[in-house]
């Protein structure tokens, strides 16, 4: 999505929407659209692409997905095939976080990348307590905000020990990072 040129937000959906009609998006295993401002909209479209149903790893970091998207992307038919899904950046809540950890559509995922979002300790507890991501051996939550406005992310808030060890309790060491 980085290059969409002057349009801003609105040419980069348009561009989005144009791209999830396109059959050819079916030959992917792998989109990568950090950066593009796809926003809640554009996971709106992502989710409901049926091309995308071989998809394997969905990058969308830095786009200003919130819960919205989230529950779009984790409520999809077309995405039950994603091994890897990467939201660093975006604007991820303890909703977002809960979505995700109740979801049933993403069986074969293995990595969640939830790293600088606004995720707090009950959703960092959703995710520690959820048994619906067995097959998850990358979890990231490090660095996230609590406020947020545009151009600044707000005050650091990290994942309280408590939930860190719930985590790692519940994935291993060796998959969390904080």
């Amino acid at each position: 999505m980085a290059g969409v040129g002057n349009g801003g937000v609105s040419g980069a959906r348009a561009v989005l929407g144009r791209l999830t009609r396109s059959p050819l998006l079916a030959k992917l295993r792998a989109l990568h659209l950090t950066g593009g401002q796809a926003a809640d909209d554009g996971a709106d479209l992502l989710a409901d692409c049926e091309h995308l149903r071989d998809l394997r790893v969905l990058r969308l970091g830095q786009n200003a997905v919130g819960d919205r998207g989230v529950e779009a992307l984790s409520s999809s038919p077309y995405l039950a095939n994603l091994t890897t899904l990467v939201l660093h950046g975006n604007l991820v809540g303890d909703l977002g976080a809960r979505l995700l950890a109740s979801c049933e559509r993403l069986p074969n995922l293995q990595a969640l990348d939830l790293s600088d979002n606004l995720i707090g300790d009950a959703g960092a507890e959703a995710l520690a307590r959820t048994p619906l991501l067995s097959r998850l051996t990358r979890l990231n939550v490090a660095n996230q905000c609590k406020g947020w406005s545009p151009g600044l992310r707000g005050q650091p808030y990290p994942i309280q020990p408590a939930q860190q060890r719930a985590l790692v309790e519940r994935f291993g060491p060796e998959a969390c990072a904080f």
